[in-house]
């Protein structure tokens, strides 16, 4: 039925509905690890953090110019001038971060993020300029609201930056990691429909009445045995019977 390792996942790969995950390079040498692209929520908490350093930083720099060189700002210019000269800090500050630390910002540390390139590497300068100069189009696009859209929408959880730079945003952590911490068991990393449902049932088991236990048993046994079984097994009690199936999923993938 399969269950997760690191080398069965190439490029974008979905565990489930609500999980996106991408198979990047370790160390050299090392096998690919999988993580799992992070999602409009994620990337909604980051840019808020970012955002408040950069009104902080923009409230600093005004300050300073209107203090010492308020020839330069006339009140008349303000309403326009004020816009674009945030739009400009604002793509400014996200360039320099993710340039200088290869793929993150404050906000994306935070929130445990990073950016990665086509080939699950860091991004390159060229990249990153690309992403960050298509911010205007994101914006422009209802205000990063048609983008966080997009990025609910996409299997690769990409905006439209992402898309003309071929950059997605991941967890830094592999998932792996996150599920161990999450205290959640290695044998339900499925990345199979069936191993999901038999897996999904050994889990739940023991929430079920008996009589809802052994009905869910029999049709789940039967759907199982149809595709994995063998002549012998048929006469089997339905929970024996998905029992040592997982059990025999398991010592399959030791």
């Amino acid at each position: 039925m399969g269950y997760i390792t690191p080398m069965q996942l190439d490029g974008s790969n979905r565990l489930d509905y609500f999980t996106d995950t991408v198979a990047i390079p370790g160390e050299e040498g090392a096998p690919l690890r999988t993580h799992q692209l992070a999602g409009g929520g994620a990337r909604f908490m980051a840019a808020l953090a970012d955002l408040v350093l950069q009104l902080a930083g923009f409230t600093i720099f005004v300050w300073v110019a209107l203090t010492y060189r308020p020839e330069m700002f006339p009140p008349r210019s303000w309403p326009w001038a004020g816009p674009v000269a945030f739009i400009e800090w604002h793509i400014i500050y996200l360039m320099l971060f993710e340039s200088f630390t290869r793929g993150t910002t404050p906000g994306k540390a935070m929130v445990g993020l990073r950016i990665i390139n086509k080939d699950g590497l860091p991004p390159r300068p060229t990249d990153l300029v690309i992403r960050n100069i298509a911010r205007l189009l994101d914006i422009g696009f209802l205000a990063y609201a048609g983008a966080l859209a997009l990025i609910s929408v996409s299997r690769r959880r990409q905006r439209l930056g992402d898309r003309i730079a071929g950059t997605r945003v991941i967890y830094a952590q592999p998932l792996t990691e996150q599920m161990h911490k999450a205290h959640v068991p290695e044998s339900l990393y499925s990345t199979s429909e069936d191993g999901y449902l038999l897996q999904a049932w050994i889990a739940r088991e023991n929430r079920f009445d008996e009589e809802s236990r052994v009905a869910s048993a029999t049709d789940l046994a039967a759907y199982l045995h149809s595709k994995y079984g063998d002549e012998a097994e048929k006469s089997k009690d339905p929970v024996r019977y998905l029992h040592e199936l997982h059990e025999a999923e398991i010592r399959a993938n030791e």
